[in-house]
């Protein structure tokens, strides 16, 4: 919110975490910007770390969305700023040399090279830079994905306001292209919160029946299934906890699943078999 102070000056623009404002003088026509510290009451929350690929361990809070790196050969933290427009990072994988990271709540995939300055995703070069955008099918993301396959980079998560039941998204680094399996073709009415791959390359999928978006929730219980990945397909699913709303972690070991749902069950699921051993 801006304002004119009772001498005329204008409040044009500010950013309170970090710590300046500035103030326009109609009257001269200079623009002054002031700094300022304050001690906050509290910290934001962080709502995904990764592993880089420098050594170095990445994370994102939330509201305000900062990004943050800790690098443990030096005990150095360093809070290398926000994103206009952006809430928070809600997963992040390591491509290569690079993170992938996942945005609410316009659903977008970005990707950030820590061998370059980070600006914010702004500017003429952007690191982050924006690769696809689900805004209406993954609004409020919650896995990130870098395809073992070295070309691919999924994202899953819940739809937009209103909606029930999230998409799967996909990017194709070599041609460019974006495309999203909706709930529909997935799971119906259920938003993908888990998302490893197997092995062979498929996938396999922990979903949630939640709707944080205020849609009317329609399912009663979360489901875990695989994905044929070459297919474009759901090729089988199971309740592996009977109950459960959320299968929230996933972890590949071998042929096996490892699984945590929001009631704190652990679970194990053996892929040759298809069955929660």
């Amino acid at each position: 919110k801006t304002g004119t102070f009772p001498d005329g000056r204008q409040l044009t623009d500010y950013a309170l975490h970090d710590r300046w404002l500035e103030i326009h003088n109609p009257a001269t026509g200079e623009t002054r910007r002031i700094t300022f510290d304050y001690t906050p009451a509290g910290g934001a929350v962080f709502t995904s770390l990764v592993a880089g690929p420098d050594g170095c361990l990445y994370a994102s809070t939330c509201h305000p969305m900062r990004f943050v790196r800790y690098d443990p050969r030096t005990d150095q933290m360093t809070d290398l700023g926000g994103m206009p427009g952006i809430g928070n990072f809600c997963a992040m994988d390591v491509y290569g040399t690079q993170i992938v990271a996942a945005s609410y709540s316009d659903g977008i995939l970005h990707r950030y090279d820590p061998a370059q300055p980070f600006n914010g995703g702004v500017g003429e070069q952007p690191n982050p830079c924006e690769l696809a955008r689900w805004p209406r099918e993954i609004c409020r993301p919650r896995a990130c994905l870098a395809h073992p396959d070295g070309r691919h980079l999924l994202m899953a998560g819940y739809a937009a306001y209103g909606l029930t039941g999230g998409g799967l998204g996909i990017y194709d680094t070599s041609t460019g292209a974006a495309q999203v399996i909706t709930h529909e073709n997935l799971v119906p009415y259920q938003s993908t919160v888990a998302l490893q791959a197997l092995p062979d390359g498929n996938l396999v999928g922990g979903t949630c029946i939640s709707a944080p978006g205020g849609g009317q929730v329609q399912a009663t219980e979360a489901v875990l299934y695989l994905f044929d990945f070459p297919a474009r397909k759901v090729i089988f699913q199971t309740v592996p906890v009977p109950g459960a709303g959320q299968i929230k972690s996933l972890l590949v070991v071998g042929e096996r699943v490892l699984g945590l749902t929001e009631n704190g069950r652990y679970f194990v699921f053996d892929v040759p078999t298809r069955a929660v051993v």
